[in-house]
């Protein structure tokens, strides 16, 4: 079973096309918030998914990681590929999240709310904190590094 939620506005009254504009600005906000939600999961599932078989792979590989066969190049090869996939959905589910999230902010300018701008806000101003997006995305981009060092170290 669904839950409406509802959401208030200003205490002032509104006009028929005021408050139809209120209830789309409202259907809009929580969507936008449940699929900033839903976009925040996916990332993390993609990151555990990529490094699930980054540790398989050098699991497999095991004592042959400097010395590697063919069939240990090829599966090596697919991790890497993976790793690249994690990338580009990363890249794909952050510009969503924050197309979501830009709207939100609108919406909320339009009718007195601050949810999602008093929480960027708050994280803006604290020190020492990186985004989700810059953190991923080194990540991922470590992954690739360590790939081309143990593909190098397997040429010399």
């Amino acid at each position: 079973m669904k839950k409406n939620v509802r959401f208030t506005c200003k205490p002032q009254e509104m006009d028929i096309s005021q408050k139809t504009n209120w209830e789309i600005a409202a259907t809009e906000y929580d969507i936008a918030l449940k699929q900033f939600r839903h976009f925040s999961t996916l990332r993390r599932q993609d990151m555990l998914f990529v490094t699930t078989v980054q540790g398989v792979t050098l699991t497999i590989i095991g004592k042959n990681l400097l010395c590697m066969k063919a069939t240990h190049i090829v599966l090596s090869c697919i991790a890497f590929a993976v790793i690249l996939l994690g990338i580009n959905s990363e890249r794909r589910l952050s510009a969503y999240m924050d197309a979501n999230a830009q709207r939100a902010r609108i919406i909320e300018g339009q009718h007195g709310m601050s949810l999602l701008s008093g929480a960027h806000a708050n994280i803006q101003s604290r020190k020492c904190m990186f985004s989700n997006t810059t953190v991923f995305k080194a990540f991922y981009s470590m992954l690739l590094i360590a790939w081309f060092v143990i593909w190098i170290l397997n040429v010399v």
